[in-house]
């Protein structure tokens, strides 16, 4: 509960599992640890995440989303707009509690950033991904949308007709 809200991160460095972090808003830095790396997020693109204290080091309460370096242009200038809109109606508020209210303007601004350039919002949805792995997880997703089905909609599975005695 007393962990900031969720913020943009722009990735100065790293360190194997341990991710240096400048926050986009406040300009303050910080080290997370994150199990996977840095994954492919590139040196100075900006992390979508909410950093939690776990033990005595900060880490990502879930897996972050990422603005690559060519979608992140004009946040700074959005985000300015807006804390300076949020000062007027709320004189004295810290970086902390504006971005509790108005986080949301960080994904908006990626979800049209996306739908900009043409690509889908997160890239595990992207037909084009050249991961193995979430490939085939994109095909078999696919295919179980599409696939004919031997019963009708109405059959309720075996599953939910059973019940065990107990």
């Amino acid at each position: 509960m007393d962990a900031p809200p969720a913020g943009a991160y722009e990735l100065l460095g790293y360190d194997g599992q341990l991710l240096h972090l400048r926050d986009f808003v406040t300009g303050e830095t910080s080290d997370a640890f994150e199990a996977g790396g840095r994954g492919n997020v590139e040196i100075g693109e900006v992390l979508l995440v909410r950093l939690v204290p776990v033990s005595d080091q900060l880490e990502f309460s879930t897996m972050a989303a990422f603005l690559p370096a060519d979608e992140i242009s004009d946040l700074a200038e959005k985000l300015k707009a807006a804390q300076e809109a949020d000062a007027e109606e709320h004189p004295g508020a810290t970086e902390v509690e504006f971005l509790r209210r108005n986080s949301q303007l960080i994904i908006h601004h990626a979800l049209e950033e996306a739908e900009r350039v043409g690509r889908p919002p997160v890239a595990r949805l992207d037909p084009n991904r050249t991961d193995a792995s979430i490939q085939q997880q994109y095909e078999r997703e696919r295919e179980q949308v599409h696939r004919q089905r031997n019963y009708g909609s109405t059959k309720p599975h075996l599953a939910q007709t059973r019940r065990k005695a107990v």
